[in-house]
């Protein structure tokens, strides 16, 4: 996978820039201060590490950088990551928005950077047996896999043996009351919706009661089974009022108009006598979908916070109890199944070890040839192999992987954190590098200051390097050694400028005389003097990098 170009915008100090590597090996410099670490973070930014809102230009509304690659089939892959001033971050690839993890997994096969973390993390001793893992190459990941997957298998045999490991009496009282558990959840006889539908049916049954109450007391209000009724009253005032039609007329009239009413109001009778004779209630039907919601909210406060909870507390109580019925047998099963799985995992490790130690053999002597080419001539590297004791549950790792190293003849071999110097560890990390890039599927290597800590003819020998890992993998390295910047394929040169009060870093690519006066600059810091000039063109020359 090749890359194209890269865009960077509002970008901490970058207002705009573009860049556009050579196909091997490129070259960033510039002054102190001009901004190539701004660079390393938007490429780690594109990579998905963290994000921080103040990598947003200041005064801007959102950062964003992209970048185009292509692979050799002249596929192409766009990548795209933007932060906005609130901190918020989204990704796209090819068009398509994907998540930052997925923008990871995406970017580790395509992008690798090896900043001054990495110097440091070259001390680790996890890093150490991933270096050799990735030089054995699918022997070792299929190995390592194996092996994980076993110790699986181990936890979960041991959580069964815990489980059998109790006292014939334990179990004995474990299963008495799995079975009260079963039986009475067996004879609720529960259905996965009941519950739903005796609410449903609870409140219908509930309207109904409240309807046929509601009726019982409109006809014992109107009815005449009651003295105190309105059909009773009203009688008695029509036959009051009849007595009282003797004497006046108007009375009459009252006495004729309560009749009326009083007919009226044994029709409504009549038909609220119908209406309530087709309302059917029954209260045993409210009292037993009462008991059978109290069972099941029972059932809940114990086993579940629902019908299908209950159901499946069911389930996982039967397979213990048939667990644990067959408890003696499964139980020496189980420590027969433990010994093969420690057996296989004996295995794994025996052929892992092989497998790493072969790799590692393989591994040192390469790297002693390239740290000597790289003016280390009395050094000794190697890489030790041992097979971590096993202290209760086997380790996720077999070994223990530490590379080892002495600068010095006579001086005996010593784990790299122990004596190994900054200049000392960058060019390790550079002979791993070139080592590892035959069997490495990263494409493009990114080197931020690699050549930390040394000079002259070393710096000279890590040109050499970088210039050789170009010829089949992207190389941009940021440097302020000027036998590396003329190794390059490609010059950018690095600068910041003040514009309206404001900071601007920029990135053009520098060629011919420019490219002289800015490897002048490395050498002596001083960029006409005639001595560092000559020397500038000189390395250009020796690296065929005149035009």
């Amino acid at each position: 996978m090749l890359l194209l170009r890269v865009e960077i915008h509002d970008f901490a100090l970058v207002e705009e820039v573009v860049i556009e590597p050579a196909d091997g090996f490129t070259v960033l410099t510039g002054e102190t201060g001009a901004g190539k670490s701004i660079l390393i973070d938007a490429f780690e930014f594109l990579s998905g590490t963290r994000s921080d809102r103040n990598m947003v230009r200041t005064g801007c509304d959102e950062a964003r950088v992209e970048a185009l690659f292509q692979s050799e089939d002249n596929e192409e892959l766009l990548v795209l990551r933007s932060l906005n001033a609130s901190g918020r971050s989204y990704a796209k690839i090819n068009g398509e928005l994907v998540t930052i993890r997925g923008l990871r997994e995406k970017m580790k096969d395509v992008l690798a950077i090896h900043g001054q973390n990495d110097q440091q993390a070259i001390f680790d001793d996890s890093l150490h047996r991933e270096l050799v893992d990735a030089y054995a190459g699918t022997e070792a990941e299929r190995l390592l896999a194996e092996y994980r997957e076993q110790l699986q298998n181990l936890i979960r045999i041991d959580d069964d043996i815990i489980r059998l490991g109790q006292s014939p009496e334990q179990r004995a009282a474990r299963q008495d009351f799995l079975s009260y558990q079963i039986e009475e959840i067996e004879a609720a006889d529960l259905q996965p919706s009941e519950e739903e539908e005796l609410l449903k049916r609870a409140k219908t049954l509930q309207a109904v009661q409240s309807l046929a109450e509601q009726l019982n007391l409109s006809l014992t209000a109107l009815s005449e089974e009651s003295d105190l009724s309105a059909v009773n009253l009203i009688k008695q005032a029509r036959r009051s009022l009849q007595e009282a039609a003797r004497y006046s007329s108007k009375c009459r009239q009252l006495a004729e108009d309560l009749e009326k009413i009083e007919s009226d109001i044994n029709e409504l009778v009549y038909e609220l006598n119908r209406t309530s004779d087709k309302v059917s209630y029954d209260p045993e039907q409210v009292a037993e979908v009462d008991r059978r919601l109290s069972l099941i909210h029972r059932l809940k406060d114990k086993y579940g916070k629902s019908v299908t909870e209950i159901l499946d507390y069911l389930e996982k109580a039967r397979e213990e109890f048939s667990f644990l019925k067959n408890s003696e047998r499964i139980y020496d099963e189980k420590i027969a199944e433990r010994e093969v799985i420690l057996n296989n995992l004996a295995l794994c490790s025996s052929e892992l070890i092989e497998v790493r130690q072969e790799a590692a053999r393989s591994l040192a002597a390469k790297i002693i040839e390239e740290l000597r080419s790289l003016n280390m001539k009395d050094v000794f590297f190697d890489v030790s192999i041992k097979t971590i004791p096993i202290r209760g549950n086997p380790p996720r790792d077999p070994h223990h992987v530490s590379f080892l190293f002495s600068a010095n003849p006579g001086e005996p071999l010593k784990p790299l954190i122990n004596i190994a110097s900054g200049g000392e560890a960058s060019r390790i990390l550079l002979a791993i590098k070139k080592v590892l890039a035959d069997v490495d599927n990263v494409s493009v290597l990114i080197f931020d200051e690699i050549d930390r800590g040394v000079a002259g003819e070393t710096s000279q020998r890590i040109a050499e390097k970088l210039q050789s890992i170009g010829q089949f993998r992207q190389v941009l390295c940021v440097t302020h050694s000027a036998p590396i910047a003329a190794a390059a394929n490609k010059h950018l040169l690095i600068t910041k400028a003040v514009d309206k009060k404001r900071s601007r870093t920029n990135v053009m690519e520098l060629k011919k005389d420019d490219r002289v006066t800015e490897i002048a600059r490395l050498l002596s810091g001083n960029t006409n003097e005639s001595e560092s000039r000559s020397l500038a063109l000189s390395l250009l020359e020796t690296h065929g990098n005149l035009n």
